[in-house]
């Protein structure tokens, strides 16, 4: 399928993370640990997407509030020592991506559950102890990302992240092709799923998920909306 697609990681919703201080660019496990696992699943997700005919595959890490700069920019480095397939690293936001255009599809990598769910590994929307309501409902970092993207006229087209996160997005994309990571207990604790499995389910669905392009259509909040 040709054109350009985007697939943005996020950390939190990786497969093998594991640890909070995984999460977080103060802890020496975010470095070790976190990023290259956040880059495993990216990397999986952009081999799937060229392997079904994509011209050009960017990755980039996630970052929504301006507060997450520096630790986007650390990100993006120690991602940019991660790579093991041809795809692009980003050299700025997936905003950034968006404006530049023009992009065919997004892959979203690293989902958690959005602020307030009990059973998703550190779950929350934007940061830690928010909460961003879309006509009076709690929403998650995936669907507000895959509305920025919708306002463009981009797709989101598959996803991977823990179960929460991908049944949540089956609310706004039913068929959204999607591979689970983990299984949370609480907001610490986690059960996960093979690592190595995972990523071969990722680089699948993505490659799924690009065939299958015209089946998608960029998401959209209708008109008029309110956002708080």
């Amino acid at each position: 399928m040709p054109g350009h697609f985007i697939v943005l990681a996020d950390l939190d919703g990786s497969s093998g993370v594991r640890n909070p201080h995984e999460c977080y660019p103060n802890f020496r496990e975010y470095a070790d640990y976190g990023v290259p696992n956040m880059a495993a699943d990216a990397n999986a997700a952009a081999r799937g997407l060229l392997k079904a005919g994509a011209e050009h595959v960017t990755r980039s890490a996630e970052a929504v509030s301006p507060a997450a700069d520096i630790a986007l920019a650390l990100r993006q480095k120690l991602i940019s020592a991660q790579v093991d397939s041809p795809a692009a690293l980003g050299k700025g936001t997936l905003l950034d991506e968006l404006e530049a255009g023009p992009v065919a599809g997004l892959f979203l990598t690293g989902m958690h559950g959005k602020a307030g769910t009990a059973n998703s590994f550190s779950s929350h929307t934007i940061a830690p102890f928010l909460a961003l309501r879309l006509n009076g409902d709690v929403i998650s970092d995936a669907q507000l990302t895959a509305l920025l993207a919708g306002s463009f006229g981009v797709p989101l087209v598959g996803a991977s992240g823990d179960w929460v996160a991908c049944e949540d997005l089956h609310w706004a994309v039913p068929d959204l092709p999607v591979a689970p990571t983990k299984t949370g207990f609480d907001r610490s604790t986690v059960r996960h799923h093979n690592p190595l499995t995972v990523r071969v389910a990722i680089e699948e669905v993505a490659e799924r998920a690009a065939r299958a392009l015209d089946l998608f259509r960029p998401l959209s909040p209708g008109a008029p909306f309110r956002l708080e």
